[in-house]
């Protein structure tokens, strides 16, 4: 991994020093007719912002080799332990990113729309910079400053509309992820060749989209749970996906009624009496029709 980091970082720094020095010559000697028809703020963000744009999509891009050969891995295994999981898994895969296509058509749209207005903006400053004297002198200083805050403007729209595009394209793949591995689930549970493994391969990637927990055979009644103990772990990856996707059922006022428990807990409430009957208290709320070994009365009463 980390012969690997600095291959990837000598790569990245010897792209932009070739190709920053290539730029730069070809420009200086290119023909006056080109020359001419060029801007001095589109020349400058095309040889410094430009270049290092792909310098950084260059890093991306040995991040996503980087990554493909642990993924083979992982799909070489996958393929021994259920073969048609995984191409379900593939299968599934595909359609929600050919369902997210539009957004990142939107995306690469609104980058380049940025990138045009990044020049014609660096164009101004450099205009304005350069002639601020004369600009003063002939008192047109605020017809300057009402073109300056308009290119401004268009930039902040920009920004703000590819922040809500990255922010919706990255936000659907985690309850297309959830609704995926369910469809498997009830696919592979009715098929006649179920078995235990291809259950558990199921269980590992509701594991992975929470990035947390972990998997345990119960011997009692023979199953598979995917448990996560961890508070913090439940603070920082479980509350915040049910908040953010909530559940349309009576299972929602056990949610918060859990959260509750957990913020409690997160305070070290449960160290005190106090803090610890009202935990008791919220707990026998939730699911108050299930079975418990021990009674509210009698665990509030081991209290005293």
């Amino acid at each position: 991994m980390v012969a690997f980091g600095y291959i990837r970082g000598w790569v990245a720094a010897d792209f932009l020093g070739r190709e920053s020095s290539e730029v730069l010559q070809k420009t200086l000697t290119t023909s006056w007719g080109f020359l001419l028809k060029q801007k001095i703020g589109s020349m400058h963000n095309t040889l410094v912002r430009d270049i290092q744009c792909t310098g950084d999509l260059l890093a991306v891009v040995a991040q996503v080799v980087q990554s493909f050969t642990g993924f083979l891995m992982y799909l070489l295994i996958a393929i021994n332990i259920s073969p048609y999981m995984t191409f379900y898994n593939l299968g599934g895969g595909a359609i929600v990113l050919f369902l997210l296509r539009p957004l990142f058509k939107r995306a690469r749209y609104l980058g380049g729309q940025t990138a045009a207005i990044e020049k014609d903006f660096s164009q101004f400053l450099s205009e304005h910079i350069i002639g601020m004297k004369a600009i003063k002198a002939a008192g047109a200083e605020h017809d300057a400053i009402e073109s300056g805050t308009e290119h401004i403007d268009q930039l902040r729209t920009l920004s703000i509309r590819k922040a809500f595009t990255r922010s919706l394209s990255s936000s659907l793949f985690q309850p297309a992820s959830v609704v995926l591995v369910v469809i498997l689930f009830f696919i592979s549970y009715n098929s006649p060749d179920f078995n235990i493994i291809s259950f558990a391969a199921t269980l590992y990637l509701i594991q992975k989209i929470f990035k947390c927990g972990f998997i345990r055979r119960d011997f009692s009644d023979k199953t598979l749970k995917f448990e996560i103990r961890s508070l913090n772990e439940l603070i920082n990856y479980v509350i915040p996906h049910f908040e953010k996707f909530p559940m349309y059922s009576d299972k929602q006022k056990d949610f918060e009624l859990f959260k509750q428990i957990c913020f409690l807990m997160q305070k070290e409430m449960h160290k005190n009496k106090k803090g610890l009957s009202k935990i008791i208290t919220l707990a026998f709320q939730m699911n108050p029709s299930g079975k418990r070994k021990y009674t509210k009365a009698e665990m509030l009463h081991a209290l005293r």
